[in-house]
């Protein structure tokens, strides 16, 4: 914290006299009050109850006066308040009447629980017009806390005079119309009181903490020139030049709690209080959710009816707040495959756009029907899912989703506050579906009844019913512990979903069995959690479910050996990864992980599958890009490598449909099964003009709907002021969950230097090289020749690379690419990858079609020109030396 010093003075009379010239610029008179609290519950002070009168003629006395009180900073001391609205003061009347202001003036400090304010809330401020500056403060302990609350300063187009809305004079703040307002924008409301204080610049406030008032903090405002500049404000037009009336803040403030204090609706539509009621009810997002619901509902019930089931499933909410929490309690809404809409309408009424409090409605994927009571009986479900939720500070796993995937479930992220992978939603379709026997029918009615009563008041024939209905869910059904078949409004489970979270691996325990709809976000009693989209569409027609439902059909059994497998591990993901679900072979597998001393690192160097063999390499092209390896395109201007590798991006996002085939990249298939992450296209040289009139050739379909677009190599500044490089960005990116390909074009825009600098280079490649392994991705750098470069054919090209030998000795793949008149050649340069992984043989000629910059490979011998003999001739000549041998 600064110390009070005669500069410190300086300032705070330049401040007052800067408030008494906007006064003066609105023709207000009157008196302005240095005051403190009369309580000590928020601001201490020597002095409770303090206040000392004064006009600009008597500015200076009052500074005088200022400093005494304040000892120059030394306990204990009075730090006196601001209050910037005149008064009429005079002998006659015992209260001072409210003259009027022409400015707003605001504390903000975070809301419980945070320390700094968030930077979205001084952008929402900044939009305002509001001049703003960051507060420091000081805990008990002598740390020190920058942007720990923002002091405001607001001008406006007509000054507040005294009426119905003013309140009348109060000695410990007056609150002005204006001020709940900006405090709402901001988003601080807790401490809505402090919003009335002013604290002067380069003063010590003693601030009481409401966990420890006995130690208090120190709050100060010490940067003074960044509301009061050398040059600041000089006159009365300047003043209205920044200044904007009182109703656009009440609006903005209207606005703000009407979007559920949501950024991305405030960001969206703005102060718009003419169309407010409009904009809320035609919100796209709403729409949109609506019909991704349908779609979800729609193959949901698809795959019951297929399995035979029909009846009627449900939406409800939980009889009390506990695990999820809803405004509107024992909810239930039945409805069956003719009833999307319906169902699809109350979801989204209910979530109420995602204002609260609302009542998100679980789904139960259970196919009902009424018995001869009436009572909805369930009767199955064709339907395997499970929510896996990380709480508290816990992270979720790739690898979880790495082996939800393997058993062939489809998932989706769940996200919470600024973590987009919270945990994970998890749905497949049953090979046979799960039907209740009348054993479990019998139970769950048993329980259902006894649940209503409280246990003291059952007979004990009634206990031992419960006791045995609940032995039906105990025995090796794999239920989830807890009561959830208990009550008709809580979530009913199915064996299995115990299975899918034990592998999940979570923290989240009690969550598993409850379907979060897509789209929708759920309150519960760790927070909010929203259920993003799948990393599949759900579909929109009978054909597009029917495949979605074949390719995420699972068998149960299939998933309880899993589970066998998982928990026998130890729940080591490495131990999955290389033994996989071998139930026959299971303690076989965990006596070979016992005589490596259970050491994973061990146990990883050991065996055919060790981690550096070469059996390990997977490709997003096969024959031209590995993945986990750096992949170098090298080539003379104009050969047409930025199309290519642009082209390459594109085809590795583009979401295919399930009949369509594997697109086609240099002559080669590119599975659609293998690139369903992300690409990423670092675009160093082309502009977004350029590369976007490339994507309408190459995509006309626009499908290319998972492609990360980077123009340039600027990446901002960090913490300390220097320059990030691509490196910084990739490790930024580390947090995307699944990415199959990187392209950077070209390699000598993204070096932080000269690309003759083989330091200069070799940190270039171990950024770049080391993001490729942790995703697991293709990781392809296009890269320039040596100026009159003329190769004579595309293995010349390993020697023709422009900068250090680095480019060549750390690339593992590098691909040639020249032209020969009307062809482009292209061929591996250089390629460490043993031959029996079926790299790419010889050169391939291609044609190129100018309308959709595509090459398209010439057909048999004219479209291949070999380097040497390929290894079946070769062989052949190795079988007819020894038979000719045999001979002689």
């Amino acid at each position: 914290m600064l110390p009070f010093s005669d500069s410190t003075m300086a300032n705070i009379r330049k401040e007052i006299q800067f408030i008494w010239r906007v006064h003066a610029s609105y023709h207000l008179e009157g008196k302005m009050r240095l005051f403190s609290l009369q309580e000590q519950n928020m601001w201490h002070s020597k002095e409770p109850g303090f206040v000392l009168w004064f006009s600009e003629k008597e500015t200076e006395d009052a500074l005088q006066k200022m400093a005494l009180f304040y000892r120059r900073g030394e306990q204990p001391n009075t730090p006196l308040l601001l209050d910037p609205l005149l008064y009429h003061v005079s002998e006659a009347s015992p209260i001072p009447t409210p003259v009027g202001t022409g400015m707003l003036w605001t504390t903000i400090l975070p809301p419980a629980g945070q320390a700094t304010i968030p930077q979205r809330t001084v952008e929402r401020l900044q939009g305002l017009g509001c001049l703003i500056s960051p507060l420091t403060k000081q805990q008990p302990d002598g740390t020190l806390i920058e942007h720990a609350g923002l002091k405001l300063l607001h001008f406006l187009k007509e000054p507040t005079r005294p009426s119905q809305e003013m309140k009348p004079y109060e000695h410990d703040g007056t609150l002005l119309p204006g001020m709940q307002a900006l405090a709402d924008i901001a988003d601080c409301a807790e401490n809505a009181f402090f919003h009335r204080h002013y604290l002067l610049s380069g003063i010590n406030y003693q601030h009481h903490e409401p966990t420890a008032p006995e130690t208090p903090s120190a709050i100060q405002h010490p940067d003074f020139k960044t509301l009061f500049p050398e040059k600041t404000l000089p006159d009365s037009r300047n003043i209205s030049l920044h200044s904007k009336h009182l109703q656009y803040l009440q609006d903005a403030a209207t606005c703000w709690n009407a979007y559920g204090r949501r950024q991305a609706l405030y960001d969206r539509y703005g102060v718009d209080i003419s169309n407010l009621e409009r904009n809320l009810q035609s919100e796209t997002a709403a729409t949109e959710s609506a019909e991704e619901t349908k779609k979800e509902l729609g193959l949901l019930w698809h795959a019951q009816k297929k399995a035979g089931l029909s009846g009627k499933m449900r939406l409800f909410t939980m009889p009390d707040q506990s695990i999820w929490r809803a405004r509107n309690e024992s909810l239930e809404i039945w409805f069956d495959e003719t009833e999307l809409d319906h169902a699809a309408e109350r979801i989204q009424f209910y979530f109420n756009g995602g204002v609260l409090p609302n009542s998100p409605l679980l789904l139960d994927p259970i196919i009902y029907q009424p018995d001869d009571s009436g009572q909805m009986t369930p009767v199955g479900t064709a339907i395997i899912w499970c929510s896996a939720i990380s709480t508290g500070q816990e992270e979720y796993s790739e690898k979880s989703t790495q082996r939800i995937n393997e058993l062939g479930l489809f998932t989706g992220n769940f996200l919470r506050a600024q973590s987009s992978i919270s945990g994970l939603k998890m749905l497949g379709f049953l090979k046979e579906p799960y039907r209740f026997s009348p054993e479990e029918q019998h139970a769950l009615l048993t329980l259902r009844q006894t649940k209503k009563q409280e246990l003291s008041s059952l007979s004990p024939e009634e206990r031992d019913a419960r006791r045995a209905a609940l032995d039906v869910f105990n025995t090796s059904k794999d239920y989830n512990s807890h009561e959830i078949a208990a009550d008709a409004h809580t979530a009913l489970s199915i064996p299995g979903i115990d299975a899918l979270f034990s592998i999940a691996n979570t923290n989240g325990d009690g969550f598993e069995p409850y379907y979060l709809i897509s789209g929708l976000e759920y309150l519960c009693t760790n927070g909010a959690f929203a259920a993003q989209r799948m990393q599949q569409p759900f579909g929109n027609s009978p054909e597009e479910w029917d495949a979605i439902i074949a390719h995420y059909t699972i068998n149960l059994q299939h998933v309880m050996d899993a589970k066998k497998c998982w928990e026998s591990y130890d729940k080591l993901h490495l131990l999955w990864d290389r033994f996989g679900i071998d139930v026959p072979n299971l303690e076989k597998n965990l006596h070979y992980y016992n005589l490596c001393g259970r050491k994973l690192e061990l146990l990883a160097l050991t065996g055919d599958s060790r981690e550096d063999g070469n059996e390990k390499f997977q490709f997003v092209v096969p024959g031209w890009i590995p993945r986990a390896a750096i992949t170098i395109i090298g080539a003379t201007g104009g050969t047409g490598k930025s199309s290519l590798a642009h082209r390459l991006a594109i085809l590795t996002s583009s979401d295919w449909r399930a009949d369509d085939p594997n697109p086609i990249w240099l002559g080669s298939e590119i599975h659609k099964k293998d690139c369903e992450g992300l690409s990423i296209y670092f675009s160093g040289e082309d502009s977004a003009p350029i590369v976007n009139a490339r994507a309408e050739l190459m995509d006309t379909e626009g499908r290319s709907k998972r492609l990360l677009v980077k123009y340039g190599a600027d990446f901002g500044t960090t913490p300390d002021g220097k320059e990030k490089n691509i490196g910084h960005f990739l490790e930024e990116l580390s947090v995307l969950p699944k990415v199959d390909m990187v392209v950077i074009d070209p390699a000598r825009k993204y070096l932080i230097g000269d690309e003759d600098d083989s330091e200069v280079v070799s940190q270039f490649f171990e950024a770049i090289e080391k993001f490729a392994v942790e995703k697991n991705c293709g990781m392809v750098v296009v890269h320039h020749l040596q100026k009159q470069a003329h190769p004579h054919d595309t293995r010349d090209i390993l020697d023709l690379l422009r900068g250090s030998q680095v480019f060549i000795d750390r690339a593992r793949v590098v691909i040639g690419l020249m032209r020969e008149g009307e062809k482009t050649i292209a061929g591996l340069a250089k390629n460490n990858i043993p031959p029996q992984m079926g790299l790419v043989e010889g050169e391939r000629l291609f044609v190129r079609d100018p309308e959709r910059l595509d090459l398209f490979w010439l057909p048999g011998d004219e479209g291949v020109r070999r380097f040497d003999i390929t290894r079946e001739e070769l062989v052949e000549m190795k079988r007819q030396r020894e038979k000719e041998s045999k001979k002689s």
